[in-house]
């Protein structure tokens, strides 16, 4: 197999951290090639220094055998390499095309947009993925899901040889995601090459030809997926076998939190029934067609709620906007925190009290004392790593940026959490430290109503599991009786 990327002892430190320490990996064409490593392990800084987006202290960049001097992302994408972050970042006014071909739209020779071939191409390369889009629609109007797929399609349109793809089914349900690894499939026949980065473990042994482990930002090795398990590859990572959490306790208090009564909002969800109780883990699974990504922002006023009853502590609860629901107790941890939940560029510590800007300022001063004694507590609860509360968030790793919010929910003192998809983007080991503080949380009885499509892990951590499906909630599961299979048949058969 010919080679086609190398790069040779690539090092870069930030301050205060080590990034990367002379790393090397050898791509090849036709392959399909995974990174792993914990959060934090130098993954997407090495992508970043391979498309020029940041620069390497030391090590060099050869791409079919040339040395690349100064890489910039235009040179990198001119040569055939495609960079999709964990990311995304889209111009969400603009339509399909326009962001399809954006910086590249197709001119005649007056230099007019020639709109007929710009959506002639854009159908064109939405087709190659089996994308049931209108070009003409803009962005701002499709799923997450949907987004994700779509700057995917992009990299279709700039004759990629290679294609690296960062947490690409990070918010992709079931069917997106095999359609993905179909897609990943058809180009690598084609020539194209993959550079697969994922938290999903058995993602890599689905798709990958080899995969290339990082620890503490050293290369501990390429290896052929065939030559290797999920334990092995997690003993790489980690250095250690890591189980999967195991509650150890379970709830038995019958004090109601919340009840939702015969709540429908026409087209989304429909006759919506439950209770949580005092301590309560509640998980809801469902496919993104389910309807359960509008229910939960329904429930927190991120959107409108339609007609039904909900009641918290036996109260009316009314709200009907994010800050109403915090007043009255209720926090939301989003599932796409790099879009809605972190406050980039800014420290650790405000991230953390921007919720409750009202107790540590006095009129229009903040308490720098207040904001550094609330942010030291949650890193010591939460043991966030490192424990700089003047750090920017954007320098945390994902598992670590996640326990900062989880800290600024911690803050309001909540009487109920709303938490999607919570371990999403995050490796093994900080999945587990999230089911811990989910459950310490539940020890310090808060409800907790948990929407997620990571089954496995529900049943380690919930004591309900009620399951969403074509806009109604079908069947529920108490932990005695957790079935794996049951509950995905639930999640995926069509009712007639």
């Amino acid at each position: 197999m010919k080679e086609i990327l190398r790069l040779v002892d690539i090092s870069k430190r930030f301050p205060g951290n080590q990034a990367l320490s002379t790393v090397s990996v050898t791509f090849y064409e036709n392959e399909i090639h995974g990174i792993v490593g914990k959060n934090g392990a130098g993954k997407s800084t090495l992508m970043n220094i391979v498309m020029g987006i940041i620069d390497a202290d030391e090590g060099e960049i050869v791409f079919k055998d040339n040395k690349i001097e100064n890489a910039q992302p235009k040179t990198m994408i001119d040569l055939g390499i495609t960079f999709v972050p964990q990311k995304l970042r889209m111009l969400n006014t603009l339509s399909v095309a326009e962001n399809l071909f954006c910086g590249n739209l197709p001119r005649n020779q007056y230099g007019i947009i020639n709109w007929k071939q710009v959506y002639k191409r854009a159908n064109e390369a939405l087709s190659s993925m089996g994308l049931d889009l209108d070009c003409k629609i803009s962005v701002q109007e499709l799923s997450v899901e949907q987004r994700t797929m779509l700057i995917i399609s992009k990299a279709v349109l700039y004759d990629s040889k290679i294609i690296i793809l960062d947490e690409p089914t990070a918010v992709l349900n079931k069917r997106e995601r095999s359609l993905l690894f179909k897609f990943i499939n058809q180009q690598k026949q084609k020539g194209i090459s993959f550079i697969f980065i994922s938290h999903h473990l058995e993602e890599i042994f689905e798709i990958c030809d080899k995969v290339t482990t990082l620890v503490d930002g050293k290369s501990k090795g390429t290896h052929q997926v065939s030559e290797l398990n999920i334990e092995k590859l997690i003993n790489l990572m980690i250095g250690k076998n890591i189980g999967s959490y195991e509650r150890q306790n379970y709830i038995s208090n019958k004090k109601k939190i919340l009840e939702v009564k015969n709540l429908t909002r026409r087209g989304y969800f429909e006759n919506i029934n439950f209770n949580i109780y005092e301590g309560e883990i509640l998980g809801i699974c469902g496919l993104g067609s389910s309807g359960l990504n509008e229910l939960m922002q329904s429930l927190y006023g991120m959107d409108r709620r339609g007609i039904g009853e909900i009641k918290l502590e036996g109260k009316d609860f009314q709200s009907r906007k994010p800050s109403e629901s915090m007043k009255q107790g209720v926090a939301y941890l989003t599932h796409d925190r790099h879009e809605n939940g972190l406050i980039n560029f800014r420290s650790l510590a405000e991230n953390i009290t921007v919720s409750i800007m009202n107790k540590i300022s006095n009129l229009t001063l903040i308490s720098n004392l207040k904001e550094r004694k609330i942010a030291i507590d949650q890193i010591e609860k939460l043991k966030i790593h490192p424990p700089d509360f003047e750090k920017p968030i954007d320098l945390f790793s994902g598992g670590n940026q996640q326990k900062i919010i989880f800290g600024r929910l911690s803050v309001i003192n909540p009487k109920l959490m709303l938490l999607q998809e919570p371990t999403q983007g995050v490796d093994v080991n900080a999945k587990n430290d999230i089911y811990r503080i989910i459950e310490d949380l539940s020890l310090d009885k808060i409800s907790i109503l948990i929407a997620s499509s990571e089954i496995r892990e529900m049943i380690n951590i919930c004591d309900r599991i009620i399951v969403m499906n074509e806009n109604r909630l079908v069947e529920e599961f108490t932990h005695e009786n957790f079935s794996f299979e049951k509950i995905m048949l639930s999640m995926e058969q069509v009712n007639s």
